[in-house]
């Protein structure tokens, strides 16, 4: 293996962030849980202070890789502080064993092996918050790491009518959906 300090730094301060107690944000989370089929399904949104019922507000899905959870993510990417001066909701949702059903198939991963509907989970989920908070549904966005990445563009294909752009992060289209990848509407990408 070569040496390559920046990279080591550069995974030292990602263990020092999820290893990190609670930042500024963070107290303005909220656990959640709703019931998708005969599954409940668990969630983490943060609401800025500054939110407001009157001013419909953005909403980003920070969706966590394989392995992950909505609550390391919320360490991790520090959006909830990024949401308290932006004046947006972060929600972060949990995947069933820790790893979302993105499309590619994979029989290792159980919820891909099972077939568990997350696009279906996520939808259920905006709609449910949509009850709640006044959130503005022409700026609804998904962003996520790997296996999250994965299911950022499994959203914008499965739910374009609902999500506005994506931001994905290391990861791409699920090869099985190369061929039949057409969504409803554009969405607008940023990788």
């Amino acid at each position: 293996m070569v040496y390559d300090p920046p990279m080591k730094n550069t995974i030292i301060a990602s263990l020092a962030l999820a290893a990190c107690p609670a930042w500024g944000g963070i107290e303005h989370t909220r656990k959640g849980a709703i019931r998708v089929g005969d599954l409940e399904r668990t969630y983490r949104i943060h609401v800025p202070p500054s939110y407001k019922k009157s001013q419909p507000a953005a909403l980003l899905l920070i969706l966590h890789g394989g392995g992950g959870s909505g609550r390391v993510m919320e360490r991790f990417t520090r959006f909830s502080d990024l949401s308290d001066r932006e004046g947006f909701l972060a929600v972060y949702p949990d995947a069933l064993g820790k790893n979302w059903n993105d499309g590619r198939g994979v029989a290792a991963i159980e919820s891909q092996r099972k077939n568990v509907d997350d696009a279906g989970f996520l939808g259920t989920l905006l709609e449910e918050i949509a009850k709640v908070y006044a959130v503005d549904s022409q700026r609804v966005y998904a962003t996520g790491i790997s296996n999250g990445a994965f299911m950022s563009h499994y959203l914008a294909f499965r739910l374009s009518d609902r999500i506005a752009a994506i931001a994905p992060v290391v990861g791409g289209i699920a090869e099985p959906l190369r061929g039949s990848f057409r969504p409803e509407r554009p969405v607008s990408v940023l990788i």
